[in-house]
């Protein structure tokens, strides 16, 4: 398969119907597209990837989900993407490819045609020049996907050459799912796992044969009902991802309202207002709660300022017993003996009482009855103590913080005041209110997404339960002799083809192990840096680990940039090689972080084995000079020059002498 011809026409930086008409051959597999920085070299791999996937773009590789976050979703991506001189025509672009096996069909030309005018996005796909039955029963996108390129191999064969590196960093667990699954889609296990499935499906049928009435009935109805979560699962997936888009596009409005009211002067926006005012709201409240608690300690503070003497108090009384003045003690044993004596009381009596008195106060002595104050009192008095301490220590903080918040509250209305005379005008004020409605819109989107991931949660563990359910009933059905037979030819055919496919995924790891190693060792220089790369794949994705010649395992932090560029490149060569798939390959910016010799040998001995159609697109007189160029000038088929004026960019068919030469009226930034 090999690209005929491309066409673009007022996409992003490109003019109006821009053709390139490669020419390649087995032996001159290289197309050069140079250009200078910002002409369109990046977008011309952008805009074949849409021309394939449309807004699954986001779905080949994290670069291009980025690309469409920051422009706030894909809608706006799409109206970003309109060249500001093709506003009325929209803009489309058009890949046509030939050599393609179809079934029933020697070789085929295809033409893929997707557009974006006035809001409306169309796709249009033609064999040999006419509509298609084959496209028709599967569906545009289901084509693209099984005949022409997979999007979850995408990657591995339209890349820009720095940005590939992250293929050489360490792995999260979804990077490792996603390389997973694109190793599973090359190099074709993931159509033995469909079979599987189908088998599966093929066994419960005819389990489901051999029940009764009213489990088949029971079995209908799970059956449906799984039907039924699985579609409201895939529609709140989109409505989450409706969500998503909607809040970036408003985000991004929101952003260019805000930047309109920085150019009226106005310098903060309604959400700044909004969350000064409720700080404002928020510090009244605690000035006021403050003051108020204050006023009500003011009865207590003359204590609160006394508490020395206070100290005093208490120190004497636990230090001297508080004993009662010699007077009082002789007017009490007065008091006693008269009150014993007319009351006749018995001598052992009158001993026991003073005896009670005695264990009733501390340090008594005896029957002379000197005992201090109850230790009660005491404990009381320091309690007391302890409490006015606190109230005091309270009191110097509760009055501090006050006189910050008097002074932040003061700071505050003194910013808003000056936030509201820059936006007292009818234009702001419109502005401030537009920002409003956005943020509503935002606060929106925002609960719909959240009410669909919990709904979709909901529904996927509600799925989870009915599947048990009908594994179970599946399991307890007494199956017939005949249907027996059936399971058990299907339960054969189910296990050989697990362990081919078994047998199939290890040989393919070991292939790919392989082949990735010879590749590594012919790019680098330092041939005992890297001795081996070891793979394991399981349920959670894969994983690659680089070994030396001990076997000890080399970090891949470790790599320069131009080493992870590389190891990058040998394991897209791998998968390319191992999966036998043919696609065109588009390789931007090939050769930075690269030394010449590297470069070289990229281009002369690793490039043109990729594919049978490469293009390459270097940055002349940088990346690429005539010299380096002539030295595997025998690889390449044809040059193209993007050249560039009045905001539009168009491709140009060109010989060397033109590519090399640098023009200050075709390289002039815009």
């Amino acid at each position: 398969m090999k690209i005929k011809s491309i066409r673009h026409s007022g996409f992003r930086v490109y003019g109006d119907d821009v053709s390139i008409v490669p020419e390649s051959t087995g032996q001159k597999p290289l197309v050069f597209v140079g250009g200078q920085n910002g002409f369109g070299k990046s977008t011309f791999i952008t805009s074949i990837l849409w021309c394939l996937y449309g807004k699954l773009i986001s779905h080949v590789d994290e670069p291009f989900m980025r690309m469409i976050r920051l422009a706030g979703g894909y809608s706006s991506f799409l109206e970003q993407s309109l060249n500001k001189y093709a506003k009325e025509q929209g803009f489309y672009v058009e890949v046509v490819f030939e050599g393609v096996q179809l079934p029933g069909l020697n070789s085929a030309e295809i033409l893929i045609r997707r557009s974006f005018k006035k809001g409306k996005e169309e796709l249009q796909i033609l064999i040999d020049d006419l509509p298609n039955e084959l496209v028709d029963s599967l569906g545009f996108e289901l084509f693209i996907q099984e005949y022409i390129l997979p999007k979850e191999v995408a990657r591995f064969f339209l890349f820009d050459a720095e940005r590939i590196t992250n293929l050489a960093e360490s792995r999260g667990a979804s990077e490792r799912r996603e390389l997973g699954n694109a190793y599973e889609k090359v190099l074709g296990v993931k159509k033995y796992l469909e079979i599987r499935e189908q088998l599966q499906l093929m066994r419960e049928r005819t389990l489901a044969m051999d029940s009764s009435p009213k489990v088949i009935k029971e079995l209908e109805g799970l059956d449906e009902k799984v039907g039924s979560l699985e579609s409201q699962i895939s529609v709140n997936n989109d409505s989450i991802e409706i969500a998503t888009n909607q809040m970036l596009e408003l985000k991004q409005q929101r952003e260019e309202l805000s930047l309109e009211l920085f150019s009226h002067g106005f310098m903060g926006d309604a959400l700044d207002i909004e969350s000064l005012q409720q700080e404002e709201d928020e510090l009244k409240q605690r000035v006021r709660q403050a003051s108020d608690a204050i006023k009500e300690k003011m009865d207590i503070v003359p204590f609160l300022l006394s508490t020395k003497w206070f100290e005093e108090l208490v120190t004497q009384v636990e230090n001297n017993d508080a004993q009662l003045p010699k007077s009082a003690q002789s007017a009490l044993r007065k008091v006693v003996d008269s009150w014993s004596s007319e009351m006749k009381v018995d001598e052992n009596v009158l001993n026991d009482l003073k005896h009670r008195l005695s264990d009733f106060y501390v340090g008594s002595q005896n029957s002379d009855f000197t005992g201090a104050i109850q230790k009660i009192d005491t404990d009381q008095l320091r309690e007391l103590q302890g409490k006015m301490n606190w109230l005091k220590a309270w009191l110097v903080s509760t009055h501090a913080q006050l006189k910050r918040d008097r002074a932040a509250l003061n700071r505050l209305k003194s910013k808003l005041n000056k936030l509201n005379r820059s936006g007292s005008n009818e234009e702001v004020t419109a502005l401030r209110s537009k920002i409003e409605a956005v943020d509503n819109s935002i606060q929106k989107a925002l609960t719909a997404r959240v009410e669909a991931e919990i709904d979709s949660d909901n529904c996927t563990r509600e799925l989870t339960v009915t599947m048990k359910r009908r594994s179970e009933i599946l399991k307890n059905i007494e199956v017939s002799e005949r249907s027996t037979k059936k399971i058990e030819v299907l339960d054969s055919i189910n296990g050989k083809l697990k362990n081919f496919v078994d047998a199939f995924k290890e040989q393919r790891r070991k292939n790919l192990e392989k082949r990735i190693t010879v590749a590594l060792k012919s790019m680098f220089h330092k041939d005992v840096l890297i001795d081996a790369v070891s793979i394991a794949i399981d349920d959670g994705g894969m994983d690659l680990t680089l070994l030396d010649s001990d076997g000890v395992k080399v970090p891949k932090e470790s790599l320069s940039m131009g080493e992870k560029q590389l190891y990058a490149v040998a394991l897209l060569k791998a998968l390319i090689d191992e999966s036998g798939m043919e696609f065109p390959v588009v390789v931007d910016s090939p050769l930075q972080k690269l030394d010449p010799d590297h470069a070289l040998m990229l281009l002369d001995q690793v490039f043109p084995e990729l594919s049978s159609q490469v293009f390459v697109l270097p940055l002349p007189n940088k990346e690429l000079t005539r010299g380096e160029f002539e030295k595997i000038e025998h690889r390449v088929s044809s040059l193209h020059l993007i050249k560039h004026s009045q905001g539009s960019s168009r491709v140009e068919k060109c010989g060397k002498d033109e590519f090399f030469q640098l023009s200050n009226a075709d390289f002039q930034l815009v």
